[in-house]
């Protein structure tokens, strides 16, 4: 059981794409939603195919995306 005042492990601070549950290593593509969540660019782009809604906080991709003029 963690103490008042100890460090974390590094686990706690790592990020997860939340769809596969894997770390997001450095080298990888991710993808930051305009919701500023990251995940794996394969994995939310699959995700975005039949949902446009993040699946962190669920907040509609298509409306927070620039109005193209």
């Amino acid at each position: 059981m963690k103490q008042d005042g100890e460090e974390g492990t590094e686990e706690d601070t790592e990020e997860k794409c939340t769809i596969c549950l894997s770390i997001l290593e450095e080298g990888e593509d991710v993808r930051c939603l305009p919701c500023m969540h990251l995940f794996h660019q394969v994995c939310v782009d699959q995700w975005l195919i039949t949902n446009k809604k993040c699946p962190i906080c669920r907040v509609d991709i298509e409306a927070q995306l620039p109005s193209e003029s």
